[in-house]
């Protein structure tokens, strides 16, 4: 009896022996299995039992396990070639730890396929290099992966496949990619292969929702013609959306991927970035930052909440919207959002690339932007020879803009047109024009029709050389001038606008014309020139004149042209009157009136009735006097550049 209990304590502690030496192990939970992955692949699929799955672990088969249980997959600290793969339609809990995985035969490291989802958690250091073809962590059309844990986890696709979202499979017809959620408090470094965004789609391939959250670090880099965090090369970007307290960093690949967006040729259908998010992107070659690849489009950018966002594009493309040849539907800034954009070449900061177009641009709530154009772009608006519908700045929004060469700080780029500009309900703005472009408005040889500055809002424009502040910009002859500019500033708005040389404050730069220009509901313009000048008032409308000789008593019409007919009487002083006369050869200032000549007719009555204070200011360069009449409540005075009219058209517009 004792030899048969000897026995059988021995063969009990022979097979203890032997399951411990098994790559499967089932932890005291009865929910909780354990693989090492360096011992076999390990391949999860929908079992054959309701809310079951069976797993395959290298040669061993377990089968009718709850689909609620938790896998624990672990490596031994070496690469393995072995990989993890997931079918069926079916819910995994995954969890990983030290895992390295370096595959090869069109076998990607961790693949989701069918209608399966993958609910991973990684913990410790993690590393997944996945061979041509192959993205490192493939999450299949149809399929869903939900990332979080507090590990790092390294991605590397192979050519032609993302490395978390989008490869090729055997029926495949484009690299496309499910839905992919990243969270948790890790660390995550994706990178895609050529033609394969970092986290999206691989070669013309779409994701269909990226979804990064919670305080995840992300840093992804797309490889050639691809999206750092959206589609593949010629791919749209699907629905991306950032948000929570994550840390991204998106670099878009060679050749025209956006940083955050589509690749190249692609549309980013959707682009959100809100929370605590902080995001930096940029861009290569003709993509945005955060947008569209080269010759895409844009349906939907919304950057809002707190979040703070830095973006810079290399050449052709703005830093946040188009990229080169691209077009974008709506952009908004909103809420408390932070945004610091460098715009590349011939591209705005916010806005287009060179040859772009943009519906609707809107910055508000109590957004604070920093926006520097490329040369040839605005601030904010368009880049070269682009063209932007509208313009729109509100709430407590605070705006500092500066445009490139031959950009405006807000409105267009070189040659390119926007159709209205609105500032209104408290929005602070601070414009700086670049050389020959205004600090609101035209940039050079471009257009900006409609000007709106209402309800309180707050606004220092300044023109660059041959710049206006707010107007249009410098054209190289005056037949290049544009004269339907209008510009309606009301409801208690303040203004400062300061022209640079040739160029008037509100009006036009060198060559350009003048604006029709409505000031009322004790507004107050601030438009400095360097020359002498004046505005006049009348029935709400600004009608401004030029320089001439203080010796000089009445206008002298060119031919053709009818004389003006009277002036204020309180106007007689010569010193004055100089500045009420029409311009100089050098200096024609003043908006043209409907018979061609910068003139007025008005009488001293209706002058006073404008519930307007009027700064008239007479400027010698480099120094300026000051000529003041009251009226009322509000404060307008203004200033051109050298030889140019406060208010009204730069020098040498006739």
């Amino acid at each position: 009896m004792k030899t048969f209990f000897r026995n059988y304590l021995s063969l009990l502690l022979l097979l203890a022996l032997l399951i411990s030496t098994l790559p499967f192990r089932v932890s005291a939970e009865s929910d909780d299995y354990s693989l090492c992955l360096n011992e076999g692949n390990v391949l999860i699929s929908q079992g054959s039992g309701a809310n079951t799955m069976d797993i395959q672990h290298g040669t061993a088969l377990y089968q009718g396990i709850p689909a609620s249980a938790k896998v624990y997959i672990y490596g031994t600290g070496n690469y393995t070639s072995n990989v993890i793969r997931i079918t069926g339609d079916i819910a995994v809990n995954l969890t990983i730890s030290g895992v390295r995985i370096s595959s090869s035969k069109l076998r990607a490291p961790i693949e989701i396929r069918d209608l399966a989802t993958l609910n991973l958690t990684v913990t410790g250091d993690n590393v997944l290099i996945a061979p041509d073809y192959m993205a490192a962590l493939q999450v299949n059309k149809k399929t869903t992966l939900n990332l979080t844990g507090s590990g790092s986890l390294y991605v590397q696709g192979g050519t032609e496949a993302a490395g978390i979202g989008g490869g090729w499979t055997m029926d495949a017809v484009s690299a496309d990619a499910g839905t992919i959620r990243l969270g948790g408090s890790g660390k995550l470094y994706a990178y895609g292969g050529n033609y394969g965004a970092g986290i999206g789609g691989g070669n013309y391939g779409v994701p269909k929702n990226v979804i990064i959250e919670s305080s995840v670090l992300v840093l992804a880099t797309g490889g050639t013609d691809s999206a750092g965090i959206g589609g593949g090369a010629n791919a749209n970007s699907g629905s991306i959306l950032i948000q929570g307290k994550s840390h991204v960093e998106a670099i878009g690949g060679f050749n025209g991927g956006a940083g955050i967006g589509s690749g190249h040729a692609g549309t980013a259908t959707s682009i959100k970035i809100i929370g605590e998010a902080l995001v930096r992107a940029q861009a290569s070659a003709g993509g945005a930052a955060i947008g569209c690849g080269s010759i895409g489009s844009v349906r939907t950018i919304i950057l809002g909440g707190s979040a703070v966002i830095s973006a810079q594009s290399s050449t052709s493309a703005a830093a946040i919207g188009g990229g080169n040849n691209a077009n974008v539907a709506a952009l908004t800034i909103k809420e408390s959002a932070k945004v610091y954009a460098i715009g590349g070449s011939s591209s705005a900061g916010i806005g287009t690339g060179p040859n772009g177009q943009i519906s609707t641009l809107l910055i508000q709530g109590s957004a604070q932007i920093r926006a520097f154009g490329g040369i040839n772009g605005s601030g904010i608006g368009c880049g070269e020879k682009g063209t932007l519908v509208s313009i729109v700045i509100s709430d407590h929004a605070n705006v500092q803009a500066s445009g490139g060469y031959n950009g405006a700080g807000i409105g267009s780029g070189y040659m390119a047109k926007v159709s209205a500009i609105t500032v209104k309900d408290n929005a602070q703005i601070l414009a700086f024009g670049g050389k020959h472009a205004a600090g609101i408005g035209g940039g050079s040889k471009a257009n900006t029709t409609q000007f709106t500055f209402q309800d309180n809002a707050n606004v220092v424009a300044h023109g660059g050389n041959f710049g206006p502040g707010i107007g249009n910009g410098a054209r190289s002859t005056k037949d290049e001038a544009i004269s339907s500019t209008v510009i309606v500033i009301s409801d208690k708005s303040k203004l400062t606008a300061y022209g640079g040389s040739l160029a008037a404050g509100v009006g036009g730069g060198t060559n350009a014309a003048g604006a029709s220009v409505t000031m009322k509901d004790s507004c107050s313009v601030t438009s400095i020139p360097n020359n002498k000048v004046a505005q006049i008032l009348k029935d709400l409308t600004v009608i401004t004149l030029g320089e001439q000789t203080a010796q000089q008593q009445t206008p002298q019409p060119k031919e053709g042209e009818n004389p003006p007919q009277s002036y204020p009487a309180d106007v007689k002083s010569p010193t004055l009157k100089a500045s009420l006369i029409s311009a100089s050869a050098t200096a024609k200032a003043g908006i043209q009136s409907s018979t061609k000549f910068a003139g007025a007719n008005l009488s001293m009555s209706e002058f006073i009735s404008s519930e307007t204070k009027l700064f008239l200011i007479a400027t010698l360069y480099p120094h300026y006097e000051k000529e003041i009449i009251d009226t009322s409540t509000s404060d307008t005075y203004s200033e051109g550049g050298h030889k140019a009219s406060s208010v009204g058209a730069g020098a040498g517009c006739f």
